[in-house]
């Protein structure tokens, strides 16, 4: 798309991170790997793509924070793009559409949500008719952005409560938390999500150490919580023992260390783990110097490995940044929907995925999303005909604190390819 250039009327409205992270997503809805620049109140974004893109940048919300905002589909110009005013009708769009889409289902908007809608129209008009103006035009669009974003959650608490409604019963969805040393239990969850690090289990060559896991599945028996176990295969930094790191270039080597380990782990707890989490960390830069297609053999090879143990069990494979952020930064052949896609027609033996998101504001983490987002991503994955997990890491960022809201959760249990809902620390309030 060569180089794309955005007026930014009001540079307040970026976090500190905004530019580095936001790009362009195709109608794949596979981000785009791009490099971003601020010059004055223009934001340049330039890609080697020639299509026509949304564009998708963390943009401040009032009353809401820091949330990933895009636009409509833009077509290639010259001219710079009205960014506000874009993102305004990227978001109105989205409301607009998704209200049209449920009325079919007998949904109907309430007072509010219809009030909210007329506010974020007019003001949207506002701004588009107002653009020799910019900063007029800017605080129109942003007015617009407000109101459609506050519908956006009226919406979803809305449609949650007209789905609960409905005689036609909704999946069953369990709650679970991870368990760690100093964690404390919550009274809440059904499902206690147990991390088996191999830099812990195995710190050295054949010495296992064993006593902090057992102690956690000790504590999950004794709450009477089934155990979610994994990932085993952690290729995150910080998941791997040290000395593995000496025979990275040596791919047979690292399979049989890799089965090894995991072999040792499904014959002490297979008659304890109800759910087995294979691998992570498959697309989002490994640890290890590895290329795509070594990572996927060594998850292959684990979870044939945890097959011929344990044949019966499900076994799921986690996906970290599951819209692909990282490849923002990092060229890959294979986006995450693809790599779960090629895994479900693998016919290896995988029985769904563990969607993990870690919400924060940098280019390492998923940006934070309204729940449309989120239930949009849901929907698009459960093409794959495989029931979903999906868990919310241990973050403390304000982004993570103002995302994951009891209202998304409600709202993700309406969706029927969700089975389960795992907070790496206590569950939302």
């Amino acid at each position: 798309m060569g180089v794309v250039s955005f007026l930014i009327p009001d540079l307040d409205r970026l976090g500190s991170h905004s530019v580095d992270t936001c790009h362009f997503v195709g109608f794949d809805g596979v981000p785009w790997t791009a490099t971003s620049r601020l010059e004055g109140n223009y934001l340049k974004v330039q890609t080697t793509d020639e299509d026509s893109a949304k564009f998708v940048i963390p943009w401040k919300v009032d009353h809401i924070g820091y949330i990933a905002l895009s636009t409509g589909t833009l077509k290639r110009r010259t001219a710079a793009f009205h960014l506000p005013l874009e993102l305004a009708r990227g978001t109105l769009c989205r409301l607009r559409n998704y209200i049209a889409a449920y009325r079919q289902f007998g949904f109907s908007p309430n007072v509010t949500l219809r009030k909210q809608l007329a506010t974020a129209t007019e003001s949207f008009i506002q701004a588009a008719t107002s653009q020799c103006d910019a900063n007029a035009s800017s605080d129109a669009a942003q007015q617009a952005i407000n109101a459609a974003s506050a519908g956006i959650m009226t919406f979803v608490e809305t449609f949650t409560q007209f789905r609960w409604a409905t005689p036609e019963p909704l999946p069953k969805v369990w709650i679970g938390h991870e368990l760690r040393e100093g964690f404390s239990d919550d009274p809440r969850a059904t499902v206690a999500a147990i991390p088996v690090l191999w830099k812990g289990i195995e710190p050295n060559t054949d010495d296992f150490q064993w006593s902090s896991t057992d102690e956690l599945f000790r504590r999950s028996f004794e709450r009477r919580l089934r155990a979610f176990c994994g990932p085993m295969l952690d290729l995150r930094p910080g998941g791997l023992p040290d000395w593995i790191y000496l025979w990275q270039d040596d791919i047979g080597a690292l399979e049989s260390f890799v089965c090894r380990y995991v072999a040792e782990i499904v014959r002490r707890y297979c008659d304890r783990v109800h759910i087995w989490n294979c691998a992570a960390a498959l697309g989002t830069g490994a640890d290890l110097n590895l290329s795509e297609e070594d990572r996927l053999r060594l998850t292959v090879r684990a979870i044939e490995t945890i097959r011929a143990h344990d044949p019966k069990s499900p076994v799921l494979v986690c996906i970290d940044e599951p819209w692909g952020e990282h490849l923002v930064k990092e060229e890959l052949e294979l986006s995450p929907f693809q790599l779960a896609d090629m895994l479900a027609r693998a016919d290896i033996g995988v029985s769904g995925f563990d969607l993990r998101f870690n919400i924060g504001a940098s280019c390492n983490t998923t940006l934070a999303r309204d729940a449309l987002d989120f239930g949009g991503l849901v929907d698009r994955w459960s093409t794959l005909a495989k029931p979903l997990v999906l868990t919310f890491d241990a973050a403390n960022s304000d982004e993570c604190q103002s995302t994951v809201t009891p209202a998304l959760i409600a709202y993700l249990r309406t969706k029927r390819a969700v089975h389960g809902i795992v907070f790496g620390k206590n569950l939302p309030t």
